[in-house]
């Protein structure tokens, strides 16, 4: 079976609310779909429990087609299924990826800035005080600009590091 040539309407149209968080596979505007299955899912007469699944499910089959941050923010328009969400497992999931990513996110700053600082001691030290121009190339060079500059600094001369750092 094919989900994402069958059109969504058949799935929601059905009276199994098991079946709804299928259509966020099926064909049809994967933002469309999502908001029409919360409508579903909140509207229907469901046990909070069975819902909480069925809204777990929909979270991470949405999640294959759309970016998170688009599916959560789908989800929490709903009044009830943003209360489903704060109370069930699929919340503290999302709360887990997000500190990783905020984590994993930090790291690669610290870690640019400590090699940004580096660069810049090691040209301070090899050539002086800085220019406010060689300064501000230095603060938004991307770390294979930063890594170039560190690798040439021996042998390069002043204006060769500025011409790397797009200082012509």
């Amino acid at each position: 079976m094919r989900l994402w040539e069958i059109p969504t309407e058949r799935v929601l149209a059905m009276p199994q609310a098991g079946l709804w968080p299928l259509a966020a596979l099926m064909a049809g505007p994967p933002e469309a779909t999502l908001e029409a299955v919360v409508e579903r899912l909140a509207g229907a007469s469901l046990p909070p429990g069975e819902r909480g699944e069925l809204t777990g499910l929909l979270t991470v089959l949405a999640g294959l087609r759309l970016p998170r941050s688009v599916v959560e923010q789908i989800l929490r328009r709903n009044p009830m299924i943003r209360d489903l969400l704060s109370q069930s497992s699929v919340a503290e999931i999302l709360r887990e990826e997000a500190a990783a990513e905020g984590m994993a996110k930090g790291i690669a700053e610290g870690k640019a800035e400590g090699q940004r600082s580096l660069v810049q001691l090691l040209l301070e030290n090899r050539f002086g005080a800085l220019a406010a121009a060689e300064l501000a190339a230095l603060t938004s060079a991307s770390e294979p600009t930063l890594r170039d500059v560190a690798v040439h600094l021996a042998t390069d001369s002043r204006e060769q590091v500025r011409a790397r750092l797009g200082l012509a």
